[in-house]
């Protein structure tokens, strides 16, 4: 079985890191740029596509600004988050917000313009404040952040862990562990992953990184499910030993991290990652994960959503899986479950307009015979670019039978699924196109994460900041 996918070709691997725009130089760690001067190394991260789509339609359609637009949602506060600029996910965890920060291509030729995971006070929600900022390892890159109340005989209190995938050399693969228990004064407690340049024996050790992760409790043992970029097919290039791009690890003392279970497509399922589909990005990879009720819900991009089991972190097991037919573009980049497990809601991260990416729901009643019954997708969906802008879903979060999605330039949506075969859009918020400070993105709306606590809504803006919002009638 691994002899017959390592039977790759150079043709095709030579398009994987052209694709995945990483560097497979190990010659210090620098490139000299045409006039010989080193400059940092450049990697990829798993939504490179959002930087080139956006970095290529920018030059091409500039727009005026638009102000912001609403239906049944108002806005309540706002922070623009220092103005940085390349906001990525958004989490609630009581009276505050966390933020990360991406890194991406500047007019400088910089790669990690990240300042850190911003804390922000928001138990006055119409005066949003700042408190604190959890710096990033250097040469390091936050693209989703996770908060939950944990109770062990080790720790109690609020645990943040912060993903982390390096987008310079050295930099940190893998996440790190904070107590904000008090956020104003976080605690950091541990990385789990190494720091890594191109001469050391760790480079592929962890792919290109933590890209997603989820904390979930069992018991009296907490756990981080980690979403590792590219391992497997890292690990098939260079003939190594085959570890699952889902980690489990073991956060139950969590100064003391360790790896218990992975579970993977190659070495559970015997798949090529290289035979992907469609235009986009067509490779077969772990994007995201949730963890409710002892069930792991895997985005897998070209391999559709897989269900795996959990109960045993130590030796996941597969359940169930909703491949693409070969005619559509796949990329499944979020899958969350929804009514308790009856359903599950997807999202097709796509750039390609006509049709963009948008939502599904799967009838998940028996999670081991998955069935798609609806979908849904904006009034931008199926049409071409309108402007700079791009529209394709990116994140969901569910409450009830109320989905919030983040959709980039159509901003927040808010989708009723209580009649799952016919999701119906029930309020919106697109916040006001802002430039991106350092000038790579267009000046639109480019909402990333979304999460929902209470009757707040949280919106985070790639170029604006932090949104707070709330239904109205």
């Amino acid at each position: 079985m691994s002899k017959r996918i390592l039977a790759i070709s150079i043709a095709t691997l030579v398009a994987l890191l052209l694709a995945s725009l990483a560097s497979l130089a190990f010659a210090g760690g620098q490139q000299p740029d045409k006039g010989g001067k080193p400059k940092p190394i450049q990697h990829w991260s798993a939504d490179q596509n959002l930087i080139d789509a956006t970095r290529r339609d920018s030059r091409a359609r500039p727009t005026p600004p638009r102000a912001a637009r609403a239906r049944n949602l108002t806005q309540v506060g706002f922070n623009a988050l220092g103005g940085g600029g390349f906001n990525t996910d958004v989490w609630a965890q009581g009276n505050f917000a966390y933020v990360g920060t991406w890194g991406a291509f500047t007019p400088e030729g910089l790669f990690c313009p990240n300042d850190g995971t911003k804390v922000v006070d928001i138990s006055n929600p119409a005066d949003p404040v700042q408190v604190n900022t959890l710096p990033a390892p250097s040469g390091t890159q936050t693209n989703d952040i996770k908060v939950a109340n944990v109770n062990t005989a080790f720790f109690h209190g609020d645990l943040l862990v912060v993903s982390n995938e390096d987008c310079q050399t050295p930099g940190a693969r893998g996440f790190e562990l904070w107590d904000v228990t008090n956020p104003a004064g976080a605690v950091f407690l541990a990385r789990f992953g190494p720091v890594v340049a191109f001469d050391t024996p760790e480079f592929f050790d962890i792919g290109f990184g933590v890209h997603n992760t989820f904390i979930f409790e069992q018991g009296d043992r907490a756990y981080v499910a980690a979403v590792v970029d590219f391992g497997e097919a890292l690990q098939l290039l260079f003939d190594l030993p085959i570890i699952g791009d889902l980690r489990i690890v073991d956060v139950t003392d969590p100064r003391h991290p360790v790896q218990v279970g992975d579970w993977g497509i190659v070495k559970n399922l015997g798949l090529n990652p290289f035979e992907g589909q469609g235009e986009d990005f067509a490779f077969k990879f772990l994007h995201d994960v949730w963890v409710e009720k002892n069930i792991a819900y895997l985005s897998y991009w070209d391999a559709g959503l897989i269900l795996v089991d959990v109960s045993d972190p130590s030796d996941p097991q597969f359940m169930s899986q909703t491949p693409y037919p070969p005619s559509e573009e796949g990329n499944t980049h979020v899958a969350v479950p929804a009514q308790g497990g009856n359903l599950v809601v997807t999202g097709d991260e796509d750039f390609t307009p006509g049709p963009w990416g948008f939502m599904r729901v799967f009838d998940a009643l028996d999670a081991t015979h998955l069935a798609q019954v609806g979908s849904f997708g904006t009034a931008n969906t199926f049409g071409p670019r309108p402007d700079a802008g791009d529209y394709s879903i990116h994140n969901v979060v569910v409450r009830g039978s109320s989905v919030y999605a983040s959709w980039y330039s159509d901003g927040i949506r808010v989708v009723d699924i209580s009649a799952p075969a016919a999701p119906r859009e029930i309020a919106s918020f697109v916040p006001p196109d802002l430039p991106d400070p350092v000038g790579f993105f267009p000046a639109k709306a480019l909402v990333w994460g979304v999460y929902v606590q209470d009757d707040l809504v949280f919106a985070s803006d790639i170029n604006g900041g932090l949104y707070i919002l709330k239904h109205v009638p």
